[in-house]
């Protein structure tokens, strides 16, 4: 035998075993071990709700250390499996709570306009699609990429050798506790109430004419994998198969799962009446979302608007770090390690609202308590251009450098100046589109107008946006979907040509199709100087001991 074809089942075979661990581990890693029930409701046009109730471990409990809040690390879990929801108009009755084992218990109605496009972090495992076929039947059926694949070193179109046989059994046998630990607490019950009756249905339970029943259970996937793999005559089957050019790997992974070596199908006869009126309750979820994202801290809640800073009122400062470099050193042929002599202070100040931008530092006043000015002689050293704004704007962080002290000082008796800042005040939400959201609509205000959204390379989906505002004008922008569920966009790129500015947007998950476009505007601004002092600090930085 051709010693290259031999080796073509063996890399497949590897290759196979890790399509399996990545995606074991990235169904762990998205929702953490879960048992979750969604019962889902459907309607003739496709449209639907599913009650879902998940236990699971969220993945950023894995590597928490404890110190966040319990209540704060459930509602952020509980957010994100929201915020990340694909295909969801709005939720409802929402509720969670921490179970004694450590887990957390959600459980939410969701309203859909379309089954297949529905995934949701605690049942992203295993989605299910409604088509129609040509006789006008619906048809429920698994969502192939979903589906988690049977082993599938035997799934290749050439002849599969016994020597790949007894390589795929190996590599079973050595990542197995592995795949035990990963798969063996899953488990998803599903269940339809359909909108008609039932004409055929394989590996579904039916337990009435209208309501179909299906239960994954990990332990029991692996138990069928490692039956398929180690008993002979199924393997000899598989093989023939797979030699013949086609595979029955997955009837007969469905066989052992679930009782029949067909696929997971339904075919329904449907009914002319829709099970619920979907326009009403979903308007009567909309109209409750806002208080559901208050609770949640989603990106849709309301916000108060925050105080802008005004001219004069002072900052509370701190001292957050010293670096004194003694005078001299650099003559001593250490300039590139210590730099020049001087005394530096890192200093975060509070400030008395919020700022867009502080934009210089200017020193007046350095005394230490013996009466020395530690002000360097230029008068352009005593402005400064380092400052950082904390991302809520109502932080500034920076460095003041000076003079050294006298070594014998006891200390700075006051330290002083003032941040020139940009003014918030001006600032404004804005909705620069509303209704559709697609390639070609255009906004009423600064020309506004949505060139395409398309998938993006790195995951997520992409917006190319014309606007006639500058990076200093845009301060950020998000949609909005009609239910209220917000997707952030970052800026990734930008052109200008004439006063247009061409953006790229990237979101992490798909951009809504109907709803608004929404950005924070700075439409004017204005400097305001904040006044900012220390007083009676030691030399490192701490307040002096009371006298």
């Amino acid at each position: 035998m051709d010693d290259t074809n031999s080796l073509i089942p063996q890399r497949k075979s590897r290759l196979a075993l890790l399509r399996i661990l990545l995606l074991a581990v990235a169904c762990v890693f998205a929702a953490g071990c879960f048992e979750t029930k969604q019962e889902f409701t459907l309607n003739p046009d496709g449209s639907g709700k599913a009650v879902i109730e998940s236990s699971f471990t969220p993945t950023a409990w894995l590597i928490n250390t404890g110190e966040q809040d319990p209540e704060k690390s459930a509602r952020d879990a509980i957010r994100k499996v929201i915020e990340e929801a694909e295909g969801a108009d709005a939720w409802q009755d929402v509720s969670y709570r921490e179970l004694d084992d450590g887990r957390l218990r959600f459980k939410g109605t969701v309203y859909f306009p379309e089954l297949a496009k529905l995934k949701i972090g605690p049942t992203a495992f295993w989605r299910y699609t409604m088509t129609n076929d040509q006789m006008g039947n619906l048809v429920i059926t698994p969502v192939a990429s979903e589906i988690p694949p049977p082993y599938a070193g035997l799934r290749t179109n050439v002849p599969v050798t016994a020597e790949a046989i007894r390589l795929a059994r190996r590599q079973f046998r050595s990542a197995k506790p592995l795949l035990a630990v990963l798969f063996g607490s899953m488990k998803q019950e599903t269940v339809f109430h359909l909108p008609g009756v039932v004409r055929h249905a394989s590996n579904f339970e039916t337990n009435s004419p209208r309501t179909l029943r299906i239960r994954f259970d990990g332990a029991r996937y692996l138990e069928a994998i490692e039956e398929r793999l180690l008993d002979a005559r199924l393997t000899e089957e598989a093989a023939k198969a797979a030699a013949d050019g086609f595979s029955v790997g997955d009837l007969l992974l469905n066989e052992k799962l679930y009782g029949e070596r067909s696929p997971v199908r339904a075919v329904i006869k449907p009914g002319e009446q829709p099970l619920f009126d979907y326009a009403a309750e979903l308007a009567e979820a909309q109209a409750a979302f806002p208080r559901l994202a208050s609770l949640l801290d989603l990106d849709a809640a309301p916000r108060p608007q925050p105080k802008p800073a005004v001219e004069g009122e002072p900052a509370t400062t701190t001292v957050t770090g010293i670096r004194w470099n003694f005078d001299g050193a650099e003559r001593r042929g250490w300039a590139d390690w210590a730099g020049p002599g001087g005394y530096t202070l890192s200093l975060r100040a509070e400030l008395p609202g919020t700022v867009l931008s502080v934009n210089k530092v200017l020193v007046s006043r350095a005394l230490t308590l013996e009466g020395v000015s530690l002000l360097r002689n230029q008068p352009s050293a005593h402005e400064f251009s380092n400052a950082r704004l904390s991302p809520d704007w109502t932080q500034a962080h920076f460095e003041v450098r000076l003079n050294s002290p006298p070594r014998d000082s006891q200390g700075i008796t006051e330290l002083s100046g003032l941040l020139e800042c940009t003014s918030a005040e001006h600032q404004r939400s804005v909705e620069l589109v509303s209704g559709k959201l697609r390639g070609g609509v255009k906004g009423a205000e600064f020309g506004v107008q949505i060139d395409d959204i398309r998938s993006h390379l790195g995951g997520g989906e992409q917006m190319t946006l014309r606007v006639r505002l500058s990076p200093e004008q845009l301060r950020s922008l998000k949609a909005i979907g009609e239910g209220g569920l917000a997707v952030r966009l970052e800026s990734r790129g930008r052109t200008q040509f004439g006063e247009d500015h061409i953006y790229t947007f990237v979101a992490s998950r798909a951009i809504p199709r109907s709803g608004k476009l929404v950005a924070e505007v700075l439409l004017g601004s204005r400097t305001v100087r904040i006044p900012f002092s220390i007083t009676n600090i030691t030399l490192l930085g701490q307040r002096q001991p009371p006298k």
